[in-house]
C-alpha cells in the first residue's frame, strides 16, 4: 500500500463497491484521492442515476475529508464501440444471470481502456507522482468475469509498467487483495460500509435510468442478494416491488413504463 498522505487515483462509479473502497482509502489508509467516473454508453444503460449518485457520494466524502479528495473527474467511455457492444453485452449478462458458466469472458479489455485513460489524464496534467490506481472489484466479480480476476489485474499492471518503463505502478482492487487481508464479497463491503457510516445507501447499482432501481437486472439481483446475506435493512426502492399507482401503471403497460420512466 502507498504510504499515508500519498496521492492515488480511484474509480468512483456511484455504486456500492467503489463507495466502500474509497471510504477505506480515505479513512483507514489516509490516502489522498483523485476520483474518476466514466460515463459508459452501453445499449439499454442510462448514466444519469449513477452519475448523480457518484456526485452525491463525492460531496459527502469531500465534506468529511476536504484535504484528501480532489475534484471528481467525469470522463466519457467510447469502449467498446456501439457496433460491437450490443451482442456482447447481451451474451455476457445472459450468461451471468442464468449462471450457465463461471468462466465468462466479460468485456474484454474494458479495464485496460479505463486504466489507459486514467494514466493519460495523469500524464497530461503533470501528476507524475501518482502511480497507483484502485478499482472496485469484489470477490464475486472474479468468480464470473475473467477480466476482473487478480491475475488479469496483475497482467495489466505488468503491461503498464513495461509500456511506461516504470515498475513503480500499481493497479489494484482492495476487496480481492488477500495479501492485504481482504477477500470481500459485496455483502462484506456492505457490512464494512455500514459499520464505518460510509454513504452506502446513496449508492446506485442499477444502470437503467429509472427513478429507482429496476429490481430485475443482474446488478439489482446482486445488490438484493448482498443485503439478504447481512442484517442490514435494504433501504433501496425497487421498481419491480413498487405498490403505488405509478408502479402499478408501469408494470401493466410497457408504453406507460417508458413514458413514466423517471417517476
Amino acid at each position: 500500500m502507498p504510504a499515508p498522505g500519498s496521492t492515488v487515483a480511484a474509480m468512483m462509479s456511484g455504486g456500492l463497491d467503489t463507495t466502500v473502497v474509497i471510504g477505506l482509502l480515505l479513512k483507514k489508509y489516509k490516502l489522498n484521492i483523485i476520483p474518476f467516473y466514466f460515463e459508459r454508453y452501453w445499449p439499454g444503460d442510462d448514466n444519469s442515476k449513477t452519475l448523480s449518485a457518484a456526485q452525491e457520494i463525492f460531496s459527502l466524502y469531500q465534506r468529511e475529508y476536504p484535504n484528501q479528495l480532489e475534484d471528481l473527474n467525469i470522463l466519457t467511455s467510447f469502449f467498446p464501440s456501439k457496433e460491437v457492444v450490443v451482442d456482447l453485452e447481451k451474451i455476457v449478462w445472459e450468461e451471468i444471470s442464468a449462471k450457465k458458466t463461471k468462466n465468462v469472458k466479460g468485456m474484454p479489455f474494458e479495464l485496460d481502456f479505463f486504466i489507459q485513460v486514467i494514466i493519460t489524464y495523469l500524464r497530461t496534467y503533470k501528476r507524475e507522482e501518482v502511480k497507483t490506481v484502485f478499482l472496485g472489484i469484489n470477490v464475486n466479480d472474479t468468480r464470473y468475469l475473467n477480466h476482473h480476476r487478480l491475475t488479469a489485474l496483475r497482467a495489466l499492471m505488468l503491461q503498464t509498467c513495461v509500456e511506461l518503463n516504470d515498475f513503480d505502478w500499481q493497479i489494484s482492487s482492495l476487496p480481492i487483495e488477500e495479501t492485504l487481508g481482504f477477500f470481500l464479497d459485496k455483502n462484506d463491503l456492505l457490512e464494512i460500509g455500514n459499520k464505518n457510516n460510509f454513504p452506502i445507501f446513496e449508492s446506485v447499482t442499477c444502470r437503467k435510468g429509472n427513478r429507482f432501481h429496476c429490481g430485475i437486472c443482474p446488478l439489482c439481483a446482486g445488490r438484493k442478494e448482498a443485503f439478504l446475506k447481512t442484517h442490514i435493512k435494504d433501504q433501496t426502492i425497487y421498481e419491480s416491488e413498487r405498490s403505488d399507482l405509478i408502479g402499478h401503471l408501469k408494470k401493466k403497460n410497457k408504453v406507460l413504463n417508458r413514458i413514466l420512466k423517471k417517476l
